[in-house]
């Protein structure tokens, strides 16, 4: 290992040291490893990808310069329903613009967007940033109502193979959809899953009408006919077609 190598080791060994320190008493920091594209460790005027640490605090932590003068980057992946901040010290553009694209939690979109948008406002991919800003502002006023049981833990994938992956970005977008879709997955139907209530609440906010019918079915199950008739309602209003001849009882 050379001496350029070798600092290198030595600030991811600093990056980690940092968030150790700084988690909570008895909380061991979880790292796993993201590919942002950074100069490190490279001769002059060549790009390197180096692993940035994406921490499991609330903290992040960037090291200093290592060779080239540039620095590493680490970012909070917290389990809490805040956004996680991105450290954005000498991130390029790619960096950035990855990170907004990979970001899951309406509220981790937006926060990555606003680093993306004070660093590069005149970059040619910024309109479709602050587009995507726009609609996970959205999706995160919804997911901030008492009335929709839906939380950060609920937009990490869960298929072993991540065919989740697009969906739950688009639901982070807003898209109805492709909550509902979620809603569906087959582990929330086994048994009556509050994660599947959650998703349900969140796509019928944004408009889909089977969701809609669905918490319909499962408030009336509940003996909540107040609120069954209250989504029967916006079922019926968004186009759903109850089926005909079934009485509410037998629902």
């Amino acid at each position: 290992m050379g001496p350029t190598s070798g600092r290198a080791s030595e600030a991811i060994g600093w990056l980690i040291g940092c968030v150790v320190a700084a988690a909570p008493t008895g909380v061991a920091a979880q790292l796993r490893m993201d590919t942002v594209a950074l100069r490190s460790a490279a001769p002059a005027g060549h790009e390197a990808t180096v692993s940035a640490l994406s921490l499991a605090t609330p903290q992040g932590a960037v090291a200093p310069d290592v060779a080239t003068g540039s620095n590493l980057v680490a970012y909070a992946a917290p389990t809490s329903d805040t956004p996680s901040r991105l450290v954005t010290s000498g991130a390029s553009e790619s960096a950035l613009h990855d990170a907004v694209l990979r970001a899951l939690w309406p509220a981790d979109i937006v926060q990555r967007s606003d680093d993306y948008l004070r660093r590069y406002p005149d970059n040619p991919s910024a309109a479709d940033v602050l587009a995507q800003r726009q609609r996970a502002a959205v999706a995160a006023g919804f997911l901030r109502r008492s009335d929709v049981e839906l939380f950060r833990a609920a937009f990490v994938p869960q298929s072993p193979d991540g065919s989740d992956v697009d969906d739950l970005r688009r639901a982070a977008l807003g898209d109805a959809d492709a909550a509902f879709r979620l809603a569906q997955q087959s582990p929330l139907l086994d048994a009556v899953s509050r994660r599947r209530v959650g998703w349900l609440q969140y796509a019928a906010l944004l408009g889909n009408d089977r969701a809609a019918y669905a918490l319909s079915l499962y408030y009336r199950r509940a003996s909540q006919p107040l609120l069954a008739a209250q989504f029967e309602a916006r079922a019926v209003a968004l186009g759903f077609q109850p089926p005909a001849g079934l009485d509410h009882a037998r629902k």
